[in-house]
Parts: C-alpha cells; structure tokens; sequence
C-alpha cells in the first residue's frame, strides 16, 4: 500500500481523515492557495498561488477535506466581498481539476453533496431510489406556520434540518428557532450507522459502527453504499438507515466521518483506502 501518491487538501487540522494519514501523504491547507478574488463583469473569478500544489496534483489522488472554512483566511475575504459560502466552495472546485481523482466533490454547502439539508437529502434519495428505499416521514413549517396537530403527538419530534447526528428529542428555545420549524416522525427500528470506502466503482470495506446486523443486511448495506457513493459524489462516508425485514429507511449521509473516526479499525480503513485510491487505474 503505497500512499506517496495522495494529497490532502483540508481546513482543519483536527479532521479525523487528516490525523490518519498525517506525516505519509502531502497535506495542504486551504489558505495555502493563497486565494485572490477578482470580479469579471458581472462573474467572480478566483486566482491563487497554487504552483507547488499543480505540479504534485497531476496524477496524484486528491482527498478533499475543506468541510469548514468559515475559520480560513479564504472566508473572511469572501465574506468581505460579500460572497455566500456556495459561491466560496464552488470556486474552489477548479483548483483541483488537474489531480486524478477527487475523493470527494466539492459544491453547495461545503465539500460534498452531503452537506445538505435532511430534506434535501430525502429529496435526492426518494427521486433516484424511491422503489426500495423510504425516507422518514417530516413536516416543515414555513415561517410562523404553526404545526398540525398529529405533529404534537408523541410519534413525532422536533430537530434541526442542519443535524445530522442527532435524532433525540432537541430542546430548542431560541426565539430565532420558532420559525420554518422541522418535525420529523420517530421510526420504530434499530438504528445503523455505517461508513463505507469505495475504489473505482468498488466496494473495499463497509463498517457497521453503531447497531448489529445479519448477513442479510449486510449485503443490503452493501448495495446501499455503492448507490449513496454516487449519489453524493464521495468515495468515503458514513450513513445512518433503519432496516426492518424488507423495508430500508434512510436518515442521512456525511463525507465528515464524525462518529466513524472514533472507531478503533478507522485508521486502518482509511489508511487501506487511501493506498487503494492513489493506485494507477
């Protein structure tokens, strides 16, 4: 497993992807690129001091770990122009256009199609996989609209469209919180949470990091990995589903790896894949 192949580009030096290949890979912060942007008529161009990183990018694998660049130099000159975070990380995106694979793509939001709101997600999933996986069931309210009543009972509770992790009840009392409140139905079954590591096209590991399953759910979880890397544009991620008998319920996807980095296997996986990726295809 070779990994002198492989650059890192990130925002944060506590990304979980990053410490596990610290120190046997080319790591690159984003403020690195030294970012300048211009405005061409009615377009924003970005221009950047990236040399060193276009002579080792051609070729090699790029993992892209920029989830967070409000701390970055690049956001605050970006906020200064009063340019959206959108606009921010899709410029980006050009930088990396010479390297040989992009781990993971960067658009709204942040570095990946993940980083989207839990509707947005549903959205995505019920559009390409509806026959043979559901969604949970949500009622949003827009504005100051007040909930129906069957959202007030005791099979629904109330959470941010922006939380991903949690799915307990959330106590939120800012008054700011009152409005385009988000009421999403409990589901009955056990939880799983999985993270999955994918090379061209190819299933190399799946990890159940939270719950129990048979074999059967596993191939499941299988298939569901391949699907949801391809939909999110990410060749590494965690997901949470909810399996019972025939029926798969999906609750999210995240490129972050947030609770699988806490796995005792994670280094290894990561390390695996990343060796994996920077090999000639």
């Amino acid at each position: 497993m070779s990994l002198n192949k492989v650059i890192i580009v990130h925002s944060s030096s506590l990304d979980p992807v990053l410490d596990a290949l610290n120190g046997d890979v080319f790591s690159y912060h984003v403020d690195n690129f030294r970012f300048q942007i211009c405005k061409e008529g009615y377009e924003y161009r970005i221009k950047s001091d990236c040399s060193i990183f276009s002579e080792r990018a051609s070729g090699y694998a790029v993992i892209n770990r920029h989830f967070a660049i409000e701390t970055t130099e690049f956001f605050e000159e970006c906020h200064s122009k009063s340019i959206g975070i959108n606009l921010a990380q899709n410029l980006i995106q050009d930088t990396y256009n010479q390297s040989n694979i992009i781990a993971t793509s960067s658009c709204i939001r942040g570095a990946s199609h993940s980083l989207l709101s839990l509707p947005s997600q549903w959205y995505l999933i019920n559009n390409k996989f509806g026959d043979y996986i559901r969604t949970p069931e949500y009622y949003y309210c827009f504005g100051r609209e007040e909930p129906p009543p069957h959202v007030a009972g005791p099979d629904w509770f109330e959470k941010s469209v922006w939380s991903l992790y949690n799915w307990r009840e959330t106590e939120i009392t800012r008054q700011s919180e009152r409005y385009n409140r988000f009421f999403v139905k409990k589901e009955r079954a056990e939880p799983l949470l999985c993270s999955f590591y994918v090379v061209n096209n190819e299933l190399i590991k799946i990890r159940v990091n939270y719950g129990m399953c048979d074999e059967e759910t596993r191939q499941k979880l299988k298939f569901i990995s391949l699907h949801l890397s391809n939909l999110f544009e990410s060749l590494i991620g965690e997901f949470l589903v909810w399996v019972c008998k025939d029926t798969v319920t999906f609750g999210f996807f995240s490129p972050t790896l947030s609770y699988a980095s806490k796995h005792l296997e994670f280094r290894n996986d990561i390390r695996l894949w990343a060796g994996n990726i920077s090999r000639p295809r």
